[in-house]
């Protein structure tokens, strides 16, 4: 029940263990989850990326037919007329606003039949004018955009049919047909939109593979990382179809179904990726709603791609960039919880502190108590006894003197220790002057060699001459008659008393430093291993003193250590076993010895 009482505050932390480990799994938990979610929206973000781009790259190409799509009463006109300017016009807009003007290839107008399907007739655009032609674009990269027809009333009069039309014109339809560039589409078009698109995203290497020529047409940046660019791209973050070999088919379907309909050419494009949105190629880790709502893809969507986007982050993956956006986390976490947990033992550890110290208080004040009361019931004894007459004859007289002269030392001494105890809390409290510490030590000796002979210890004392210190001689003196009496009150059973008294220097850091070493040896019992460190705090006694009663403050070390700290020194306990201990102080050594 005492230990419960005493060390309550060890037992409320225990408790607070299993929360904290349930805390640091959460904030593990957490960093992981938040890593995941760092993932997921830079995928999304480089998906993002890459769909503006593929999106710029169609309306580049889907806009032509807007550009160029006269109606079919127009064409018939300018060809009667031979009047070009209308449609030379937007010839040169286009060369003139273009990013790419050498894209098109080839600009066509041909006359269908509408039941058969068959051209009739067809038109090339050479320069500035349409001529006749029967040699068709074949191949990839051609596609068709119907002419609009003007709307007429059912009373106007059918247009004349200019030279060169075949008849049948009212069972026809006119179409525009524009082959594109591939090679120009590759190496040129792709490369600049990829530079406008990409530049914002830093944080990427990007490059575009061409399938079908195996080769590299855009890479960003020109980081010496590139020179192993199929090495840096071996695994990369997206993998992602730019243009599809069927893009002009599927558009070119739109188109004349759109155009049966009675919709504008530019319909074409707005339907074209409403559709095209099914086969969207999206990174695995998007989640359901960022998936477009459709049939899946029946068809693997870098089967029919010819150029293929791919992206790597400069760190190495994505895979990287998470992991240690996880670590970081998961660091910071630990960090805060060793913070709570060094602050929760601290908080223990200082109360348990503060309680064993106030304990200590009682104890030196019932300790301290006895002590006054004891030489005090002396004193007055013997004091009575003068006074009452009791005690008349001279050589008892004496004697009782020399009883209450003794207890009297007793008492000052006590106050003595009690006042420089408090004196050394302040910086003014040590008066410094040049001291001489083997006559210092030597004289202290002298004084115990009566003790020791009566008392039947063995000594041994080794002093060396003349060696100085600046310190405060009564404060000197008291810590060595601390440590003697030391000796008689807890090393009584070896009955030994060795003083050393040498010079040594030591060097740190570059300099050497001269110490003055006093050395208190003893061939007692060792103290326990758990109050070796306590030995030198204030109102600590020793749990054999305390149990058989010994005579003590508990302030007599403390006020050693307090003493020699004061002056700059240091003082430690040392033991070898059962052959002794021996209390080491060192001081700074003083004036040059001569």
């Amino acid at each position: 029940m005492y230990k419960l009482r005493r060390y309550w505050s060890v037992w409320i932390l225990i408790p607070l263990i299993p929360i904290l480990l349930i805390l640091a799994y959460g904030q593990i938990r957490w960093a992981i989850d938040v890593g995941n979610k760092e993932q997921l929206r830079l995928s999304q973000d480089l998906y993002s990326a890459a769909l503006q781009l593929r999106s710029a790259l169609q309306n580049e190409i889907a806009v032509l037919p807007g550009i160029f799509t006269v109606s079919a009463e127009d064409f018939l006109e300018m060809l009667k007329e031979k009047n070009w300017t209308p449609f030379q016009e937007r010839w040169n807009s286009y060369q003139r606003y273009a990013l790419v003007p050498s894209l098109i290839k080839d600009l066509f107008i041909v006359k269908k039949n509408k039941k058969e399907g068959q051209i009739i007739a067809a038109w090339k655009w050479e320069k500035d004018r349409f001529v006749s032609t029967t040699v068709l674009p074949e191949g990839p990269g051609v596609f068709f955009s119907p002419l609009e027809k003007k709307e007429k009333s059912s009373s106007a009069a059918p247009p004349d049919v200019p030279p060169g039309v075949p008849p049948g014109a009212s069972h026809s339809e006119f179409e525009l047909i524009i082959r594109i560039d591939l090679e120009v589409l590759g190496n040129k078009l792709i490369p600049l939109l990829a530079k406008e698109q990409l530049q914002n995203k830093g944080d990427y290497y990007f490059r575009i593979l061409d399938t079908y020529q195996k080769a590299t047409v855009y890479v960003s940046g020109t980081n010496k990382a590139f020179l192993q660019i199929d090495e840096l791209f071996c695994t990369p973050d997206l993998r992602y179809p730019l243009f599809n070999t069927n893009f002009f088919v599927l558009f070119s379907r739109l188109s004349r179904d759109l155009s049966a309909e009675g919709s504008a050419p530019a319909m074409s494009l707005l339907k074209f990726r409403r559709e095209n949105l099914f086969i969207e190629p999206v990174p695995q880790d998007v989640p359901v709603q960022y998936r477009p709502m459709g049939p899946p893809p029946e068809e693997d969507p870098f089967q029919r791609s010819r150029w293929i986007l791919e992206a790597v982050h400069v760190s190495g993956s994505l895979a990287v960039v998470t992991h240690w956006a996880v670590v970081r986390n998961i660091s910071l976490s630990a960090i805060i919880l060793f913070l709570i947990t060094a602050a929760l033992i601290a908080l223990s550890r200082g109360v348990r502190k503060n309680q064993e110290l106030a304990e200590r208080q009682q104890e030196f004040i019932a300790t301290v108590t006895h002590e006054l009361k004891t030489p005090i019931a002396v004193i007055r004894s013997g004091a009575n006894n003068l006074a009452s007459g009791i005690i008349s004859k001279g050589e008892k007289t004496r004697e009782y003197g020399a009883m209450i002269e003794e207890q009297a030392l007793r008492l000052l001494n006590m106050v003595d220790h009690l006042l420089l105890y408090s004196r050394l809390g302040n910086q003014d409290g040590l008066s410094l002057t040049r001291i001489n510490m083997s006559h210092l030590t030597e004289g202290i000796i002298q004084e115990y060699l009566p003790r020791l002979m009566q008392e039947g210890f063995t000594h041994e004392f080794h002093i060396e001459g003349d060696l100085f210190v600046d310190g405060d001689p009564l404060a000197l003196e008291l810590v060595l008659t601390n440590l003697i009496e030391n000796v008689f009150k807890h090393a009584v059973s070896g009955r030994f008393l060795g003083i050393d008294l040498w010079k040594e220097s030591l060097t740190r850091w570059g300099k050497t430093k001269g110490w003055i070493v006093i050395q208190v040896r003893d061939r007692g019992k060792p103290l326990p291993r758990r109050e070796r460190f306590l030995i030198f705090e204030a109102f600590y006694r020793g749990i054999d003193a305390r149990r058989e009663q010994r005579r003590g403050s508990g302030l007599g070390l403390s006020l050693v250590r307090r003493i020699i700290s004061a002056h700059g020194g240091t003082v430690t306990y040392e033991t070898d076993g059962n052959l002794g201990s021996r209390f080491i102080v060192r001081l700074p050594e003083g004036v040059k010895n001569e």
